[in-house]
């Protein structure tokens, strides 16, 4: 029998610590935890298609305790499932899959208008035909503070509806191929959004909507072709002081001088990520006035002139909490400055060990793991090699004991470890080592030698 001071109030509280599967067996208990439980089941994402989802009764019984709902559809009695009576959604993600119904698209608005307290809303996959009624819907949503739109075809003044509709959107991404009507926004009608902090792009149509957010803090693009195009879009708004609280760029690639001028526009920097091409002298130059506030950074593994940029950025940013960095030798690494980063927790590199006869190897690596060591906060760690086409072309920092390995005791946040991509060779103690003085260790990455053969994101049980 349960003890009736347990219900409801307490175990309710209870249960905001357990996820659904743990829900599972507490939930059979007796009728009265079922009632409790089956919330913390039912609220959380519910994954589609109907081959793999309860029946639209056992939904509909449900209904008003989801909270959450993804949705993968197919074509088959997806008004049914649309239809289901949810009122009390917070998130929505709908996986569409090129519906041309209009049906459908009526039966999206109708739920996205029943659930007026929806915070996030993500639609996406090849969606034709969303017009009107969905813009309306979603202009509706007073609290709505998350807004994905992935490949949603829309005219541009449905867009303008929704844009002026929702005023509390704090983080907005349109991957969204360019509009039909191919004419651009009117930029006298777009309202200002205050809220709006996070802005993903993908289509230049859309860069009114920049000059429309006066607190935006970060800006992302995806397409490698219009980057510059980008870059003199926020140097210009920059300059004229429509974006003053920019501190985030996350860019595919950027030609030197345009970086240059949009770093040096910038007030401060904390994130700075680049997928292709190199941080050029002029963009180098001016992000060193960012230094002291620069928190994330990511530089193409092809940057030119990494044995200058990483070593300084590592011996200046003391807020430094990510960097991803391409190949760096040992040695620029350990003649450089002092390391003043303390907070890192990720940390990802190529180091290549360049000196690799006698005991060169341990010297310099050694000392590598003497600098990690002061890492304390350190939870992710990657040090990667260089891929030939079967094997690795050089040697990597060298995971051993007898090359220091033991210094890194001092991370014990560290739950991520890759070594991939390098040549190793790791013996049994090493391996214990690291599985009784990482205790948090989850996952790991490599090669330990050629006889152990290769982890691959395992515990080292």
């Amino acid at each position: 029998m349960v003890n009736s001071a347990l219900l409801p109030e307490v175990v309710l509280l209870v249960t905001e610590y357990f996820t659904p599967s743990e829900a599972t067996a507490p939930s059979l208990v007796c009728r009265a935890w079922h009632d409790v439980f089956a919330g913390v089941i039912w609220r959380h994402y519910m994954i589609r298609p109907r081959c793999m989802s309860p029946s639209i009764a056992t939904l509909t019984k449900n209904a008003h305790r989801t909270r959450k709902l993804v949705y993968f559809g197919t074509q088959m009695a997806v008004e049914d499932d649309l239809a289901v009576p949810y009122t009390r959604l917070t998130h929505l993600r709908f996986h569409g899959s090129d519906y041309k119904s209009a049906r459908v698209w009526d039966c999206l608005a109708q739920l996205i208008t029943r659930n007026q307290q929806l915070q996030e809303v993500t639609i996406s996959d090849h969606v034709a035909g969303a017009q009107i009624e969905l813009g309306q819907a979603l202009a509706s949503l007073p609290a709505l503070r998350v807004l994905e739109m992935r490949k949603v075809c829309m005219d541009l003044k449905h867009w303008e509806t929704i844009w002026n509709g929702c005023k509390s959107i704090r983080e907005l991404r349109l991957f969204s191929e360019h509009t039909k009507d191919a004419s651009t926004f009117n930029e006298e009608a777009l309202e200002m959004h205050t809220e709006l902090q996070s802005i993903a792009l993908h289509d230049v149509t859309f860069f009114p909507l920049l000059g429309s957010s006066p607190n935006l803090r970060r800006v992302s693009w995806e397409k490698i072709d219009d980057s510059t195009i980008l870059l003199e879009e926020l140097t210009g708004l920059l300059l004229d002081g429509k974006l003053c609280q920019l501190e985030c760029l996350k860019i595919p690639v950027a030609e030197d001088q345009p970086l240059a001028s949009t770093l040096k526009a910038m007030s401060q920097v904390k994130e700075l990520s680049l997928e292709e091409g190199s941080i050029g002298t002029l963009a180098f130059k001016d992000l060193t006035q960012h230094f002291a506030t620069l928190q994330i950074l990511s530089i193409p593994t092809n940057s030119m002139n990494a044995s200058i940029l990483v070593p300084t950025v590592l011996a200046s940013c003391p807020l430094l909490t990510s960097i991803t960095a391409p190949t760096v030798s040992a040695t620029d690494l350990i003649h450089g400055a002092p390391w003043v980063c303390s907070r890192l927790k990720v940390f990802t590199i190529s180091i290549e060990i360049t000196d690799t006869e006698g005991d060169a190897v341990h010297t310099q690596s050694r000392e590598i793991f003497r600098r990690l060591s002061k890492l304390e906060h350190l939870t992710e760690l990657r040090v990667h090699g260089l891929m030939g086409e079967n094997e690795p072309t050089f040697q990597g920092l060298d995971m051993r004991l007898e090359s220091g390995l033991g210094q890194l005791s001092s991370l014990q946040h560290l739950w991520f470890l890759d070594f991939s991509d390098t040549i190793q060779n790791m013996s049994a103690e090493d391996v214990a080592w690291i599985r009784s003085t990482w205790r948090r260790i989850g996952h790991v990455f490599g090669m330990c030698n050629s006889q152990y053969g290769v982890f691959e994101g395992q515990p080292l049980l």
